[in-house]
């Protein structure tokens, strides 16, 4: 499938679309494990005609107590509670497995588009060390006098301490690469990757950190146009703030964008160090 070319860039996008390949097959296939088990359920039930609640799922974990030295060559385990659901809970307790898990997957392919970015913008200051720039350059030199004595990890300490937020990524690309700035926010998806791109990362630390809720301080919600989240990130406003139900359309949809995204960066990397660009086809 792969062209062959001396590109120092396709390595690292062929790493990053496999990743994404990787999460979308493990959750799709996860997805229709569950959908399968809740229909064999449903049609056992109504081809028996069985109440939904001879529907039992149990399970409990033990602990040692490792203060406590063993009286025998066993120890001993304490119970530490119980998870159970029964009847039409069991199917809404699925319902909420697929939603968490679509929620988990757009979280990993952020964390996975971010790895990605570092590693081609860090490769690009290898190729290219004009790009550094001399205020940013200075600063750690003050800052950081230790590190910036260190010749042989010089461009690592630097860049560690200067993109030491992935936010401050983007800025760069938009400076660096007049392609990749001219493309950013007209594209032929018509999308702001910077607005989807800023909404991701609240997605994802809401998902990680606050049960699926985006806390209302967190979004402009005058700036947000209900279409794009209906499109990207579904979800119903509660007292908490917004909660996530992400399906299975929408992770899609995300993670096509996350290669998309991922495919301009590359190219447009490739483009000002007259690299070719990777054959799809």
């Amino acid at each position: 499938m792969w062209k062959k070319t001396e590109n120092p860039y396709n390595q690292y996008l062929i790493t990053f679309f496999d990743r994404i390949n990787f999460l979308f097959g493990s959750y799709n296939l996860l997805g229709n494990q569950l959908k399968h088990l809740e229909n064999l359920f449903k049609e056992s039930l109504e081809k028996n005609n069985y109440s939904p609640e001879i529907i039992r799922a149990f399970c409990c974990l033990l602990m040692r107590d490792i203060t406590e030295k063993p009286k025998s060559l066993c120890h001993f385990k304490y119970n530490t509670g119980k998870f159970e659901i029964k009847g039409d809970e069991y199917f809404k307790h699925l319902n909420k497995v697929k939603i968490r898990e679509a929620s988990w997957c757009i979280s990993q392919s952020f964390e996975a588009f971010e790895s990605f970015l570092k590693k081609v913008i860090y490769l690009t200051h290898e190729l290219n060390p004009d790009c550094i720039d001399e205020d940013k350059r200075k600063k750690f030199e003050d800052v950081c006098t230790k590190q910036s004595k260190d010749k042989k990890n010089y461009l690592t300490n630097y860049f560690n301490f200067t993109y030491k937020y992935s936010n401050s990524l983007l800025p760069f690309l938009k400076n660096y690469s007049d392609y990749y700035k001219q493309f950013l926010n007209n594209n032929y998806r018509n999308l702001k990757f910077e607005d989807w791109l800023k909404f991701v990362s609240e997605a994802r630390n809401a998902i990680v950190h606050h049960e699926m809720v985006i806390k209302y301080d967190k979004i402009n919600w005058e700036r947000v146009n209900p279409r794009f989240m209906n499109k990207y990130f579904p979800g119903s406003l509660s007292e908490k703030g917004y909660s996530l139900q992400i399906e299975n359309k929408n992770v899609r949809l995300n993670l096509e964008t996350f290669l998309e995204h991922g495919f301009l960066i590359y190219k447009s990397l490739s483009t000002e160090m007259n690299y070719d660009i990777i054959d799809l086809k």
